[in-house]
This record gives C-alpha cells, sequence and structure tokens, in this order.
C-alpha cells in the first residue's frame, strides 16, 4: 500500500538555474527512472517543481543563502505541492496554506539524487512519512446475551488505517453517541460488559470509542444490541 503523504525540508543556499552545463536540482527516482524534481528548472534563482518531463511549475520565489523549501507529497491527492521560506516554527504540517507552487500529479520516489554547480550546496535534506487518520472502527461482534456476568467480553475492536504498521489503543469518550459509555468498559482491544444486563429493561446500547493511533486520532461510534 502506497503511503499517504510525504515531505521533504531542505535547507539550501544559492541553488538556481545557471546558464550553460545544465541546472542544479534535486532529483527524485523510483525503481531507476527519474520521475522529477525540485530545483532551478526555467527562472534563474527561483525553485521550481519539474514533473520528470517536459514541464516544471515555478514557485516565483527567490532563494538565496539559508533558504528553506518544504515539499508535500500527497498521493491521496495526487499533488506535489512547494513552500519556499515557510516560518518553521509555525509551519502546520496538517494544514499548511497555500504552496508557492503545486503540481497536479504526486512524484513517485525511493531514491535521491542531488546536483551541483558551483556556489551551490545543501545543508540538510530531511524526509519525513506523514502520518494518515484512522479511517473507522470495527467490533468483531455486537450483541451479547442478558444477564452475563459483569465484565464478559462482547468483541474485539480493530482499526481501519491506510499506514498499515501503526498500532492503535482505544478508549471511550464522550460525544455523539456515548449514551451508554458507562455501561461497558474496554481492555486492550476487548468491550467488557460494566453493568447488568437485562433485555426487559434495555435491548439496545450506544458507546463512543476513540482509537489512537501513534501519530492521529478518530472518533467513531458503535450499537450494541442485548439478546
Amino acid at each position: 500500500m502506497s503511503p499517504s503523504s510525504f515531505l521533504i525540508h531542505g535547507f539550501i543556499s544559492d541553488f538556481k538555474s545557471t546558464s550553460g552545463g545544465g541546472t542544479e536540482y534535486v532529483g527524485l527516482w523510483s525503481s531507476g527512472t527519474l520521475t522529477g524534481g525540485i530545483g532551478g528548472f526555467g527562472a534563474p534563482h527561483e525553485i521550481n517543481i519539474w514533473d520528470g518531463g517536459s514541464n516544471y511549475v515555478s514557485s516565483q520565489a527567490s532563494i538565496d543563502n539559508l533558504s528553506l523549501v518544504i515539499v508535500q507529497f500527497d498521493y491521496n491527492n495526487n499533488t506535489t505541492k512547494m513552500w519556499v521560506n515557510p516560518i518553521l516554527s509555525s509551519f502546520d504540517y496538517k494544514n499548511p496554506g497555500n504552496p508557492d507552487a503545486s503540481l497536479s500529479t504526486a512524484l513517485e520516489f525511493d531514491n535521491i539524487q542531488v546536483r551541483f554547480r558551483n556556489g551551490s550546496y545543501i545543508d540538510e535534506i530531511s524526509v519525513y512519512k506523514m502520518n494518515s487518520a484512522p479511517s473507522n472502527i470495527s467490533l468483531t461482534s455486537t450483541s451479547v446475551f442478558e444477564n452475563t456476568p459483569l465484565a464478559t467480553t462482547i468483541g474485539t475492536l480493530s482499526t481501519t488505517d491506510s499506514d498499515n504498521r501503526d498500532t492503535h489503543t482505544y478508549t471511550l469518550v464522550s460525544g455523539t453517541g456515548d449514551t451508554d459509555n458507562a455501561s461497558f468498559s474496554i481492555s486492550g482491544a476487548n468491550i467488557l460488559t460494566n453493568t447488568d444486563l437485562d433485555y426487559e429493561t434495555k435491548n439496545s446500547y450506544s458507546i463512543r470509542v476513540r482509537t489512537n493511533s501513534k501519530h492521529r486520532e478518530a472518533n467513531h461510534y458503535l450499537f450494541i444490541e442485548k439478546v
């Protein structure tokens, strides 16, 4: 499964297009094929996104010593976006705002190549995988017999998450659907009874469960029926 999003940070000095002898760039390679890059394609002293063919999108932003470039490869929305010299301390990675350049394809890569010319260098390149929020919670069973002992396991929770290496924890939380949270408890990934269940008194229950992955969380509510 493809990751949902990658970010690249680059601290760049005087990385621009230069007449004669080629262009400086950060090349992106996938399975031995150059898929595109970030660099001085086109306008001098501006940094651009290159699609690997004849097209590039200019940031129209000049760079010089100690410039910072952040690039997002979003495989859910199939875009590559770039921000030039944002304020790093306040940059919002979840909602980064309008980019300086945007390409309508998400460049694939498994290797990065840096090409330099005289007077250019990169101090640092960092690559981060952005974690996606879980999209759903499932319960293996949503029914239980009445008059069962307290702490009877009703079913086991699982999470739908595009980040398939994430592990998840579960908690009962307040919000829409939490009407009967007090009647149940969670142990690990199991939903347990926390009160005496009598069909004639009440035959269905609603709880709200939060699933937490390592980096993100999502809330869902579930219905449990007593039989």
